[in-house]
């Protein structure tokens, strides 16, 4: 697979003087190399990571002398996470042949609408015990718990949540969700408990076990549960009809509330607000997460690397250089502070200049 990744780039196999065959003993002599040693590299090399950049997280767990599971998460994956970690999704991607490990992204939703990732991990199994540890990483890691998450029907999940919520979850609205059973149902739980029963009734399913399952757990997957949680992370709905303006105030609600959960105006207040003569949209209706500049493009991540072995040093030097960017990005469109900014800047060099 290589070999031939190899002669796409180069533009045919003509180009590549390699053969499979070098590539497979290649392979082999890298692999004798390594040996066993391969989980204490990749922890070597996260432990490097840390220790060199700022807001680099890293967090392991060894049992019976084996990588039994790994947590990570980058300063850009930090940053976005902080502005739009209200709702996130994990679940299993993929699980390696040769490790036997289970490789699981925490996937956010941006300002473009767009999946990003806030975090990965590896664990050899999928228990309560590992599921635990795993979201008290993830929560060392962030600071903050997330709104709601989004996940398959798994139980292991299920306990662990369960098992560490009253310790480190002080959001109230933490819970678990279903991703694989948002079906587009946007009735009210006391209506849809009638209408589940008159459909199970019509179609001789009371006694189904799988649909009886399905009603226990009805307030992790039917949307009415969750009307007082802001889904603009993930979620939309269908509602319809009452809109109501109040021009003085900037305010208006729509009895859809596409707003509370998708965190933009529905097509009703607009359809309202050009009747009613609104030419500019509130600003409390901008929300942050939808502005292009929530996270500016000027901003770099890990933009210095260094070979110096003085890991102090190497790590204060990005952390410098990160605080500046920082600042900067802040300062950048306002005139004033910029000058003030700058002139700070003179004074530091020319203090150092004189020393």
């Amino acid at each position: 697979m290589a070999h031939k990744l190899r002669a796409s780039l180069r533009g045919g196999y003509e180009f590549v003087n390699p053969k499979v065959v070098d590539y497979k003993n290649l392979r082999r002599d890298i692999n004798r190399g390594i040996g066993y040693k391969d989980a204490q590299m990749i922890v070597n090399t996260m432990n490097d990571r840390r220790a060199h950049y700022p807001n680099y997280s890293f967090e392991f767990n060894c049992q019976d002398d084996g990588l039994d599971s790994m947590f990570w998460a980058d300063e850009m994956e930090n940053t976005y996470y902080d502005e739009f970690g209200d709702v996130i999704s994990f679940d299993e991607t993929f699980r390696t042949n040769k490790y036997r490990m289970v490789f699981v992204p925490f996937t956010a939703i941006d300002h473009h609408k767009k999946s990003f990732t806030v975090g990965a991990r590896l664990l050899r199994n999928e228990s309560t015990e590992s599921y635990s540890w795993l979201l008290k990483a993830f929560l060392k890691t962030h600071g903050k718990e997330p709104t709601l998450v989004l996940t398959y029907q798994d139980a292991a999940i299920k306990q662990a949540i369960e098992s560490i919520s009253v310790d480190l979850f002080t959001n109230t609205d933490f819970r678990k969700r279903f991703s694989k059973l948002v079906w587009d149902i946007d009735m009210k739980p006391d209506v849809f408990e009638v209408k589940w029963g008159l459909l199970m009734k019509e179609f001789n399913l009371e006694d189904t076990r799988w649909f009886k399952d399905m009603f226990t757990k009805r307030d992790s997957w039917i949307p009415g549960y969750f009307n007082d949680i802001a889904m603009c992370g993930l979620m939309k709905t269908t509602s319809r009809w009452v809109v109501e303006i109040k021009a003085e105030e900037n305010e208006i609600n729509c009895s859809c509330e596409h707003f509370k959960r998708m965190g933009v105006l529905c097509r009703h207040a607009f359809t309202v607000m050009m009747r009613c003569d609104v030419k500019e949209i509130p600003e409390r209706y901008i929300l942050k997460r939808w502005r292009k500049d929530v996270i500016s493009r000027n901003y770099r991540f890990s933009s210095l690397q260094s070979d110096s072995e003085d890991c102090e040093n190497v790590k204060l030097v990005n952390d410098s250089h990160y605080k500046f960017e920082s600042c900067l990005d802040i300062v950048r469109d306002d005139k004033k502070k910029l000058a003030w900014f700058a002139e700070k800047q003179h004074i530091i060099c020319k203090l150092f200049i004189n020393e």
